[in-house]
């Protein structure tokens, strides 16, 4: 092969390869991106919470009573010619009307239960609240007459929950979900003289997350 022949392969050689290199300098291949991964652990903090629905005032009308009679039997009296009057029968009063006597015990006092009087809801560690009902002033007045609280519980559900203080269940904050339950108040009537309304006497409902 001469020179000549030599120097044209060569420069036909040369001009191929800057042509491949012109017209592949614009698709190199890329190497596949980087990609990494990593799980968060998400926990929430709730704190206690409670809510009380409660009355702040409670008006108990009795129903309307009866006058009645009451038959003490036959009596009888040794009396002068003057108007004075011996003897005669001083047994105690028997009550035989059998209502009254039920409704008051034979004592002058009742047991009164009243539902939906207090109403919780939220939230707290154990899932529980403690009801309790407390409160001095048991006395209620009018014009003399008197009417006394001798005793006051609350009570949730059938009444087999019933104290001073109770623990009942939170079910969350939810209107829906409220435990709702009731206050027993125990009404003496013994210095009761006059009929209207009788007024004084407050107790305290209070509701704890525990």
């Amino acid at each position: 092969m001469n020179a000549t022949l030599k120097n044209t392969i060569a420069s036909a050689l040369f001009a191929t390869a800057l042509f491949m290199t012109a017209g592949t300098a614009h698709a190199t291949v890329k190497d596949a991106g980087q990609s990494v991964s990593a799980d968060t652990k998400v926990s929430v903090t709730v704190p206690d919470f409670i809510i009380l629905h409660y009355h702040d005032n409670l008006n108990l009308n009795f129903g309307t009573a009866n006058a009645v009679t009451v038959n003490e039997g036959s009596n009888q009296f040794d009396v002068s010619w003057t108007g004075t009057a011996t003897g005669g029968d001083e047994s105690q009063l028997q009550n035989k009307d059998d209502a009254m006597e039920s409704f008051f015990q034979g004592d002058s006092k009742v047991t009164v239960a009243l539902d939906g009087m207090w109403a919780v809801r939220g939230l707290s560690e154990s899932g529980k609240a403690r009801i309790t009902i407390s409160g001095e002033q048991d006395r209620m007045e009018q014009d003399g007459s008197v009417i006394s609280i001798t005793d006051k519980n609350v009570y949730q559900g059938d009444k087999n929950n019933k104290g001073k203080n109770i623990d009942v269940a939170l079910n969350g904050f939810g209107l829906s979900n409220a435990t709702i339950g009731g206050v027993e108040l125990g009404l003496d009537f013994s210095k009761t003289t006059k009929s209207g309304t009788h007024t004084g006497a407050t107790y305290t409902i209070t509701a704890e997350t525990i």
